[in-house]
């Protein structure tokens, strides 16, 4: 007798569970668009459900977050995120808090929430279980506050994000992100020696492990506008025509003023 009633509990719980998890789906539901899209979320009421596969289901979920950041598809991103960070509230899932928050600011960031993107950042840093990410938040944060105007905090947070990089050891590419991100921080601040410093030591880690084209063309830009900034010409234009170096001569031609930003 008291296993029966034991059994009839849990399947009521269990469908308590399912019955809130199809009303949380709705929400999601509705912002995604292509058939791929609805297939998946159609499962999403019965993993929800699976107390035992909680983890592996928020883990999976965040998998295919990433895809919808690719595809800068912010506002079904920023939902999920939402409905996620509540399931694992609920599920009392700590490890995910982090990610999920930080996840939400760039989704925010995306779309221009800048201020609340922040907010979620500050989150992400309170939850933050590892250095890797701390170092990842710190960046998205120096991206924000650069959007926002505000380049002293900007180049703070992006010299904490590669000061834990360098720590880490990280892999090159991302170590050149962090510099180049530090240098234009220093270049609209127009403080042009340190901009050239992050500048040629992002270049020089680049030249190390051969990155290519796709990384040093921004930087070899960045550095002739430094130098163009101070008046120093000659080192501008050696820069310049760097650039210009890794593109068939047909398409060669000086590139924009202008200097970038790594997100």
């Amino acid at each position: 007798m008291k296993k029966a009633a034991f059994i009839t509990l849990v399947l009521y719980c269990y469908l308590i569970d399912i019955t809130t998890a199809q009303a949380q789906k709705e929400v999601v539901y509705r912002n995604f668009t292509t058939e791929q899209e609805r297939t998946f979320m159609s499962t999403f009421s019965l993993q929800y459900a699976s107390k035992l596969a909680a983890s592996h289901y928020v883990a999976q979920l965040l998998r295919w977050e990433d895809s919808l950041q690719t595809h800068h598809k912010y506002t079904t991103g920023l939902q999920l995120n939402s409905t996620l960070l509540q399931f694992s509230k609920k599920q009392k899932l700590t490890q995910f808090f982090a990610i999920i928050h930080w996840r939400m600011s760039r989704n925010l960031s995306g779309l221009n929430q800048l201020e609340q993107a922040a907010a979620a950042c500050y989150q992400a840093l309170q939850h933050a279980p590892t250095l890797l990410l701390k170092s990842k938040i710190y960046n998205s944060l120096g991206v924000i506050q650069y959007k926002l105007g505000d380049l002293e905090k900007a180049k703070r947070y992006y010299l904490q994000s590669y000061r834990l990089k360098k720590r880490l050891k990280v892999a090159p590419k991302t170590l050149v992100v962090s510099l180049n991100n530090t240098g234009t921080s220093y270049l609209e601040l127009n403080r042009f020696d340190s901009a050239v410093y992050y500048f040629k030591e992002a270049v020089a880690i680049s030249k190390k492990h051969t990155l290519g084209p796709g990384v040093e063309i921004p930087l070899y830009n960045n550095l002739a506008q430094s130098y163009n900034q101070q008046g120093q010409y000659e080192e501008a234009y050696l820069y310049l025509t760097a650039c210009l170096a890794y593109f068939p001569p047909e398409e060669s031609q000086i590139p924009p003023n202008e200097w970038k930003v790594y997100t």
